[in-house]
């Protein structure tokens, strides 16, 4: 029984003969070309799916090799999973020389067996490549080209498949680092079948909220560290590819959510970041300004069509213009964003993320219990919102934004750590959390409304009067939440520290 390694990222239709002279100039290995038809089997519940269970039939040439995949898969476009294969005497199952018992026996059981059939096909143009180094270590590129058909559906693919055959699992991401640097490359979260499982049923592909992180009461800093980076990493694989896609905004807020609790996750770490960890964050940075942006215009734009003040008779051609301003502007930011996805260094920075996660993943905190680096954290981020609420009537507009953000990082934070303490004490502290943070929101979306319309003033003077009425809108909205805060703050926080208990 093998166990198959493999990085699988994607890459954008046009920069598929990039790859391939990229491969070139790198390693100088000549290329060989396969034709690959997949067919994947299941029952008609798909009870194979169900159990994250695979069986196909594979043409290579003139061969026919059935392939059973399970075990550990990743969301995060690192995956390792066992599989058994066998060479059929044609395009015919052949469940009983599966070379498992227990595998054999499931797949070969008369509730089973008897109601398999295909579910849908992958037909691919495989470009395969060998690449080792100086100690011996071997992986094997394969840049797939084709097309997923399921129930009358079809699906393109584009990926690089980089598995490891031999040798240590940093190969696998020197090589993927190195073809990054001129290609973009984004991890793919999702494998062939799950996409081809996902034709079956008619289902798109929608977005992905945050998951509560699992860890028992005695988990390690490492653990927690994994458990956290790991979370957040796959939260921003499986939205960001689809940030730019203006028919369903919530990608865009769900990648910059992703990344702001990357951020977050980190600072509750608090571990060192120099050099290629430094370049990491800074990347991140980047990548949280231009997916900020774009969510801001579209926040901005949601607004405009739906805020009440807009929608009375006075002056229809200066609110007309205001929402065609802002629509344009929004279009634009996402047209940014998809630049950005479509640049290599954006693939190097994700790939940075991964190779921490899976090389390194905080061993640093190793000696440490989970509950003691939790601790740690909580007190010091809650001692900064506590601080700042208690000063509330005192704050200028910049310190009260400072609050908005810390008390954010400190709802994430609690939210990471939630499996850690009791239940009920948690959730009375983040409720608290999450009405301060909703207020602050207003005032912050109040601020913003007033920059950006600020710069449409100029280019689009015959939306001003619509502008006002929105800008004054928002005013009257923070300032009552303004005066709620007031009494907020004074006498609800700070609530009662759960953790120190």
């Amino acid at each position: 029984m093998a166990t198959e390694i493999e990085l699988c990222l994607s890459l954008w239709p046009e920069a598929a003969p990039l790859l391939v002279d990229e491969v070139a100039l790198a390693y100088g290995v000549a290329p060989r070309t396969r034709e690959l038809v997949s067919v994947y089997y299941d029952t008609p519940d798909l009870l194979l799916a169900r159990r994250r269970m695979g069986l196909r039939l594979r043409r290579a040439g003139e061969q026919w090799i059935q392939t059973v995949k399970f075990g550990q898969m990743s969301d995060d476009g690192l995956s390792a999973r066992r599989e058994l294969e066998h060479v059929t005497r044609g395009q015919t199952l052949e469940l009983q020389h599966i070379d498992d018992p227990e595998v054999q026996a499931f797949l070969c059981g008369s509730d089973v067996a008897p109601r398999l059939a295909p579910v849908f096909v992958t037909r691919i143009t495989r470009t395969l490549w060998n690449v080792a180094d100086a100690q011996g270590g071997q992986v094997e590129l394969a840049l797939d080209v084709g097309v997923i058909e399921a129930q009358g559906c079809t699906e393109p693919v584009h990926e690089l498949e980089i598995e490891l055959k031999q040798g240590a699992l940093p190969l696998v991401f020197d090589v993927a680092q190195r073809l990054a640097q001129r290609v973009a490359l984004l991890p793919q979260p999702c494998s062939k079948a799950e996409r081809g499982y996902r034709l079956c049923v008619h289902k798109a592909v929608q977005p992905s909220g945050a998951q509560a992180p699992v860890l028992p009461p005695d988990a390690t800093g490492h653990a927690l560290a994994q458990a956290l980076v790991g979370e957040c990493l796959r939260h921003l694989h499986a939205n960001l590819p689809w940030a730019a896609d203006g028919a369903q905004p919530e990608f865009l807020h769900q990648s910059r959510v992703a990344l702001r609790r990357l951020r977050s996750a980190w600072a509750l770490l608090d571990l060192q970041a120099q050099g290629p960890l430094r370049e990491w964050l800074d990347g991140l940075r980047r990548l949280g300004t231009a997916l900020g942006a774009a969510r801001d215009w579209q926040v901005l734009a949601q607004t405009v069509h739906t805020v009440p003040v807009l929608q009375g008779p006075a002056s229809p051609e200066s609110i007309a213009a205001l929402r065609t301003a802002v629509d344009q502007a929004a279009t634009q930011a996402r047209l940014d964003v998809q630049q950005l996805l479509q640049q290599p260094a954006t693939g190097q920075v994700l790939l940075q993320g991964l190779r921490w996660l899976h090389l390194d993943g905080g061993q640093a905190l190793s000696g440490l219990a989970a509950r003691k680096v939790g601790d740690r954290a909580l007190t010091r981020a809650h001692r900064a919102v506590a601080r700042l609420a208690r000063l509330w009537p005192t704050l200028d507009v910049p310190a009260r934004h400072t609050l908005r953000k810390r008390t954010k990082r400190l709802r994430y934070e609690v939210e990471f750590l939630a499996a850690l303490y009791p239940r009920r004490r948690v959730a009375t502290y983040r409720a608290v959390l999450q009405r301060l943070q909703e207020e602050l929101g207003i005032l912050n979306d109040a601020a913003v409304a007033d920059t950006l319309l600020s710069t449409l003033y100029p280019l689009h003077p015959d939306a001003a009067y619509a502008a006002g009425l929105l800008c004054g809108w928002s005013r009257c909205q923070s300032d009552a939440a303004v005066h709620r805060l007031a009494t907020w703050c004074r006498d609800r926080m700070p609530p009662s520290r759960f953790w120190s208990r």
